[in-house]
């Protein structure tokens, strides 16, 4: 989220937002530890052990270690650990909730006079808004992290903001009806024991231990996001120093509230609306530029030098930082606090501490004046705000795509790869000691990835099997978000290969099919495609006699919304000429090697291999043949072939994902508005950063491949 806010403030404007939400999320980590903290002395206090500060002390850093400890866990882990924890957790929380509900004393709640609506409703309705919207919403995009890559939009927006609000209203209700039991709830140093003082000790232990688990799992949640800020900051330390960094202002935090201040809920309370100010003014901005703002330059936000086009003047949109820095100021000035109370806070705003919301209202008005007054050139266009439209030619006489790919779907062969690393290949009848081995999911599992790494949608539209191979491709593809799109095959497995890779990085295969060959054509007739798909091929599936007819059956008609892309592998000689030939005239990219353009060309130059092959696609369509260390040949219709030159590999490890992170990249160029050029270029930067790691998906990530194309500017590389 701080990453796209360098839209509107520019990349160095934009440090003083992301540090108040750095600041804000490490409070929110501090008060969840609190918090857990609390829980787990009030554990301690039914084994006999008593709340004293060492044995606060002890409850706080085991808490904190717990945090860091869980922090320092990869993504796809946390994924699973929020998982568990949800379901865990959240049925303990239910039984508790309704075991409490059945403890209300419902005469007493019914019979509650009205608050007054100011010192009563709009305080609790500032507080409320503080504590559940505003104060996360610098956080609400990192949370989409843990959804499947394959949401919609609405799917994304809705359950956040549901998984957001809906526990949160059951807990706040729930404290409401507690109240009538426990009326001074809200001035208690421990709000977690004294809930649990009104458990029995049955029911007290579980409720402690939820406490502690969920609380724990939440605060990860901020570490992870707080990590994020750093690096938006500019901050470029290993994760595990952030992490680190966080753990040590929690415990200082923590201790300072807990054995200090001994007060809970006037830290939690002043926390809450004097960062709501520099929250609620950054969104203002943020909404009021996203509504007038077609698009965003994916690439450009991760550049932050003068070459970004949100570089602006000085690295500041000065507009928005102005209108920020009014509504923190107009909010401060109307915010009621333990620790701050403003000059005019008075009448309404002395007893609500709504201040932030006249900043929001402030910010937002300003914003939009200022563009409306001259910005929207400056600002809206010349930073690439105007969603970027693929360019109408360039280089020698190159036409452009007629569509731009919005997602990758792979119609075809995922399967399991295992890598033998040999010094030589065996003689005939020989035997051959590997020096080591790799068993991982390959095949067009390698250009999936490849592709979400680099910000480009994906799916597999392919035949899983249910035995071990199966269930092995399946488990990969969900742990990265990949959605398939057709349903298990029952009693049948997923074929394999296995490749001998040798000391240059070259590597020999042997593939044993599997259910992946056997597409049928109802099976692809009933694939529920989208307008920009982006449809990718391999010559294997066209080889297989099941999969290679059905392909032939249903390419050739495929919607004229979607882009068709063919790689035709290394069997390209086997596969039979009429239905090359007739999948050939529905191709919009071709993307092939030396060897096999001259295969399929008949042409030993590939100036005139992919000129030829050109004359065999689609209008419009276009041919990247990738010539290894010389970079590769880009060829359209009507146009003169162009070599793009390469960035040479430091050092050859690994050949095998070369091809698929080239093509890769080659799409996720064009899906971000690059020229052909561009994205022949980017997209050969990207299997040159391939061939240094080993296993089959190598694909760099976005932030890799934008350093290696950053590094090749500087150093006056051949591509500006």
């Amino acid at each position: 989220m701080l990453t796209l806010s360098r839209a509107p403030f520019g990349t160095r404007g934009n440090l003083g937002p992301t540090l108040i939400s750095w600041v804000s999320l490490v409070g929110w980590e501090t008060i969840t530890v609190i918090t857990a903290a609390y829980a787990l002395l009030g554990l301690l206090g039914l084994l006999g052990l008593p709340a004293t500060p060492v044995w606060t002390l002890a409850s706080l850093v085991v808490v904190a270690v717990l945090v860091v400890l869980f922090g320092l866990l990869g993504h796809a882990t946390l994924v699973w650990i929020q998982q568990a924890a949800t379901w865990i957790f959240g049925l303990l929380t239910l039984v508790v909730v309704l075991f409490l509900l059945t403890k209300t004393d419902w005469a007493k709640v019914l019979a509650a006079p009205p608050g007054p609506w100011d010192s009563g409703v709009l305080a609790t309705l500032s507080i409320v808004i503080a504590g559940t919207g505003i104060g996360w919403a610098n956080a609400g995009a990192d949370y989409t992290r843990y959804l499947p890559r394959a949401s919609s939009g609405w799917a994304i927006v809705g359950w956040t903001v549901l998984g957001a609000a809906l526990p949160l209203v059951v807990l706040i209700m729930t404290g409401v009806f507690l109240s009538s039991r426990l009326p001074n709830l809200t001035s208690a140093t421990n709000p977690i024991t004294a809930i649990g003082q009104e458990l029995p000790p049955w029911m007290a232990a579980p409720y402690l231990l939820t406490a502690v688990g969920g609380l724990i799992a939440s605060a990860d949640l901020s570490i992870y996001s707080s990590g994020l800020n750093l690096l938006a900051l500019g901050v470029r330390l290993e994760r595990y120093k952030t992490v680190l960094i966080d753990g040590v202002l929690m415990v200082a935090g923590a201790a300072y509230v807990m054995l200090v201040a001994q007060d809970f809920f006037g830290p939690f309370e002043s926390f809450l609306q004097l960062l709501s100010d520099g929250l609620t003014a950054w969104a203002a901005v943020f909404v009021v530029d996203m509504l007038l703002r077609r698009g965003y330059d994916a690439r450009g936000l991760i550049e932050t030098g003068p070459g970004s086009p949100y570089y602006y003047r000085a690295g500041v949109n000065w507009r928005a930082f102005i209108a920020w820095l009014l509504g923190i100021v107009v909010g401060l000035l109307f915010t009621v606090s333990p620790w701050f109370t403003g000059p005019l806070a008075r009448g309404v705003f002395a007893s609500s501490s709504l201040g932030y919301l006249l900043g929001f209202v402030v910010s937002a008005l300003v914003y939009w004046l200022l563009i409306l007054a001259g910005g929207r050139r400056d600002v809206l266009e010349a930073a690439g705000g105007l969603a970027p439209e693929v360019p109408g030619g360039g280089g020698i006489g190159m036409s452009q795509l007629r569509l731009r790919p919005r997602r990758l779907v792979l119609v075809g062969s995922v399967l399991v790869d295992l890598l033998l690393y040999v010094d030589r290949l065996p003689e005939r009848g020989g035997d051959l000691l590997a020096e080591r081995a790799l068993q991982a999911v390959g095949g067009g599992f390698n250009v999936l990835i490849g592709a979400l790494r680099l910000g480009l949608p994906a799916a597999y539209a392919g035949r899983i099997g249910d035995g071990p191979m199966g269930q092995r491709v399946r488990a990969e593809l969900a742990s990265v978000g990949i959605p398939v799109l057709l349903p298990p095959v029952e009693g049948r497995d997923t074929g394999f290969d296995i490749g001998l890779v040798e000391p240059d990085g070259e590597r020999t295969f042997v593939t044993a099919p599997g259910v992946e060959a056997e597409l049928s054509l109802p099976e692809l007739e009933g694939l529920a495609l989208q307008e920009g798909d982006a449809v990718y091929v391999s010559g294997y599936d066209l080889c297989y006699p099941l999969s290679g007819a059905a392909l032939e059956a249903w390419l050739p008609g495929l919607a004229p919304g979607c882009l068709l892309v063919l790689d035709p592998g290394p069997l390209v000689a086997t596969i039979p000429t009429q239905r090359l030939e007739q999948i050939l005239r529905r191709v919009d990219v071709l993307s092939l090697n030396a060897r096999e353009l001259q295969l399929l060309s008949g042409e030993e130059e590939p100036t005139r291999g992919a000129a030829r092959l050109c004359s065999q696609l689609a209008p419009q369509g276009v041919v990247v043949a990738r010539v290894g260390a010389e970079g590769c040949w880009l060829a359209s219709a009507g146009g003169v072939p162009l070599l793009v030159a390469p960035r040479p590999a430091r050092v050859v490890v690994d050949t095998t994902g070369a091809g698929d992170a080239h093509v890769a990249a080659f799409l996720a160029a064009l899906a971000a508005g690059r020229s052909l050029e561009e994205a022949a270029h980017e997209a050969h930067v990207a299997a040159s950063l391939a061939v240094e790691r080993a296993g089959p998906a190598t694909t760099p990530t976005l932030v890799e491949l934008e350093m290696a194309l950053a590094a090749g500017r500087k150093s006056g590389g051949v591509w500006e």
